[in-house]
This record gives C-alpha cells, structure tokens and sequence, in this order.
C-alpha cells in the first residue's frame, strides 16, 4: 500500500515524512539515545535542504513523553475556538504588516 501512496496525488502537510515523524518517535519510544540521534540527524537534513519542515521536530519531545493515556483535562472544545481564533490573528497581523509597509 505505501507504494501506491507514492505514485498518488495523496498530498498532506509536511509531505510523507510528516506522517512518517510521529510513527517513527512511535517506534523509538523507551531508546531516548536512538531518538536523539533520529531527531539530531533529521534536523542537520533539514538544515542542509531548507524549507520548513524541519520545525516539525519540535514535536519530538512531545510526542516521545506522552504515556499513551489520556490526559485528566478535557480541553478539547478549547481548540474548536482556539484554531479559527489563531487564523484571524495571523491574518490581522498580516494586514498590519502590509499597512505598516505602505
């Protein structure tokens, strides 16, 4: 199946490696040395190619502490408020920086 997914118009943020990021911190979890090394090794990657990917490693340390469990706070309706509230702040900034601009 992967192998059909590359031939494909299947496109996601961050590309197929940002899909691949969390399912390989997965896989590391409990070898904190080896994890490093991933994460140390895709970040010098990023350095050397550009873009912004890269930036998704932040996510690294996160994803390798979380138990499995869910968590005791129920903030999941936070963020159906929270994600079109940061999109209209971008876009506000946006339109002060281009006014500031002339």
């Amino acid at each position: 199946m992967p192998r059909i997914l590359i031939h494909t118009d299947f496109d996601v943020d961050y590309g197929l490696w940002g899909v691949m990021l969390p399912v390989l911190v997965y896989f590391g979890r409990g070898k904190w040395g080896k994890l490093a090394l991933f994460a140390v090794g895709v970040g010098l990657l990023g350095l050397h190619y550009g873009g912004a990917q890269w930036w998704g490693l932040l996510s690294v340390p996160l994803l390798a502490l979380y138990n499995g469990k869910k968590g005791t706070w129920n903030i999941g309706p936070l963020f159906y408020w929270y994600y079109p509230a940061h999109l209209v702040a971008i876009y506000g900034l946006s339109l002060l920086l281009e006014r500031a601009a002339g």
